[in-house]
């Protein structure tokens, strides 16, 4: 029921349960068709923009959330061809130090400088010196006189790029003065951005 007057109330006292009880009825304003459907549209287009939002917010979490799952599997792609290539790198370096350590032909690794870098046990009985002697010489001093001058020249074909390596008969010069005839193959080592680094 209505009123007009917004004063209106009645009050009924009941006893239920063993307990006092009071009724208060209070007058409501009047019933207005137009501003009922005035807020029933202002709720139904504000339910109509809240779930445009809503489904824009988990559009775009969504999206998101597949760009992290594809920069995780790529990060995981690139994480595991990097320990596949360290394994093959240390695989290859474990293989090269035990060719490197055999006990049947000379090998050095020698710096761009013609300094010794690395020397295997045979090198030196085969040149009567020991490492730490001959990491205080250059190759160049230890070869023949008249053997230096064609190996430079094709030490420098392998720095200016020219060709990747070569092989010839040398003769070194012993730590006893002998003279050590020699095949020698030598290769140049680069990097990836094509800086030479040593030869082997």
């Amino acid at each position: 029921a209505t009123t007009s007057d917004p004063a209106f109330q009645a009050v009924r006292r009941l006893a239920f349960g063993g307990h006092p009880w009071s009724l208060r009825v209070t007058s409501t304003p009047p019933f207005d068709a137009r501003q009922s459907n005035e807020k029933a549209w202002l709720i139904t287009i504000a339910g109509i923009v809240g779930s445009l939002l809503l489904a824009l917010l988990v559009g775009v979490l969504t999206a998101s959330q597949m760009r992290i799952a594809a920069a995780l599997r790529e990060a995981a792609q690139n994480i595991a061809e990097r320990q596949r290539v360290e394994d093959a790198l240390r695989e290859s370096e474990t293989r090269f130090r035990s060719y490197f350590e055999l006990p049947l032909i000379g090998i050095a690794i020698t710096s761009v400088e013609k300094g010794w870098l690395e020397i295997n046990d045979r090198l030196c009985e085969m040149l009567g010196y020991s490492r730490e002697a001959l990491w205080q010489k250059t190759w160049a001093e230890l070869t023949h006189p008249d053997d230096l001058a064609a190996d430079v020249a094709r030490f420098n074909e392998v720095l200016a790029a020219k060709t990747p390596g070569y092989s010839l008969e040398k003769r070194f010069i012993r730590a006893d003065h002998r003279v050590l005839s020699t095949e020698l193959s030598a290769a140049g080592v680069r990097d990836d951005a094509g800086q030479l680094r040593y030869f082997v």
